[in-house]
């Protein structure tokens, strides 16, 4: 063989098992690429997935954001807009500031006037006050001694009252024990000698009507609070006055310890007055 055939055929054997080498080495390195290739894949896949689902994310973000965004806008807006108005209310504040200060410098002096003013009639009150307080008490003396006064004639229109209405009971009575003792009669004197024909109560005699009833024939009969005690006896004829204005009669009936029973006489007005319970009852003029 020839020495180039030699060479060549070297050559190719190799080459052969350089060939060889490289398609095991191939082989290996495709299977390995192939799985790198399918857990690149996977990975792609999964990358995909979690961009996916933190686009989403970030949409939802987004959108609250541009949603709080808005919200501050508009606040931010009210914000502007009531600062505006709280300008204007101060700038209306301070005017309004200046001008209370100018009129408190005004009413300043006018106080001072007044003050000056007001001393004056202070001092004048205080002389006035004086003399009035002395009117007044001179004024206060003379209408006590007015009431005084006056309580005092009422006490005595009272008393007169009762004296003329004592008075008249008396004539009237008189006249009757005149016409009896000339039909014929006589009228007994149980006193001493009084041409009434009645018992007088001592003077200091004073009682209340506590009772007042009718008896059978219609006539008022009462019950006072003095009996043989206070020296009471049946025939005395007693006076019954209120608020020292007369009413009527009274004629002991029957006489107690401590109570009578008597008969009132009216005198002719029996339809114009009436005996009450706390009625006064006085001895006769």
């Amino acid at each position: 063989m020839h020495i180039v055939t030699k060479i060549l055929v070297i050559l190719a054997t190799v080459l052969s098992v350089l060939l060889a080498g490289l398609s095991i080495a191939y082989t290996s390195n495709a299977q390995r690429i192939k799985q790198e290739l399918r857990t690149e894949r996977q990975r792609a896949t999964a990358a995909e997935a979690t961009a996916t689902e933190a686009t989403q994310a970030g949409a939802a973000e987004r959108e609250v954001l541009q949603q709080k965004i808005a919200t501050l806008e508009a606040s931010l807006q009210e914000s502007t807009s009531r600062l505006a108005g709280l300008q204007g209310d101060n700038a209306r504040l301070l005017a309004e500031s200046n001008s209370l200060k100018q009129a408190q410098a005004t009413y300043s002096g006018q106080i001072d006037q007044f003050t000056s003013v007001i001393k004056t009639y202070a001092a004048l009150n205080e002389s006035q006050s004086s003399e009035l307080e002395a009117l007044r008490a001179r004024t206060l003396d003379a209408s006590r001694k007015e009431i005084a006064l006056a309580d005092r004639i009422n006490d005595l229109q009272g008393e007169l009252e009762v004296a003329r209405e004592t008075l008249r009971s008396q004539q009237e009575q008189l006249q009757s024990i005149r016409e009896q003792g000339g039909a014929g009669g006589s009228a007994v004197l149980s006193d001493g000698g009084r041409s009434t024909g009645f018992l007088k109560a001592p003077a200091e005699f004073r009682a209340r009507v506590t009772a007042v009833q009718r008896d059978p024939a219609g006539q008022t009969l009462v019950e006072i609070s003095g009996g043989s005690s206070d020296k009471l006896r049946e025939g005395m004829r007693l006076n019954i006055t209120r608020e020292n204005r007369f009413l009527a009669t009274l004629i002991i009936e029957r006489v107690n310890q401590n109570d009578s029973v008597g008969r009132v006489d009216f005198l002719g007005r029996a339809g114009e007055v009436a005996i009450e319970q706390g009625d006064f009852v006085i001895p006769t003029l």
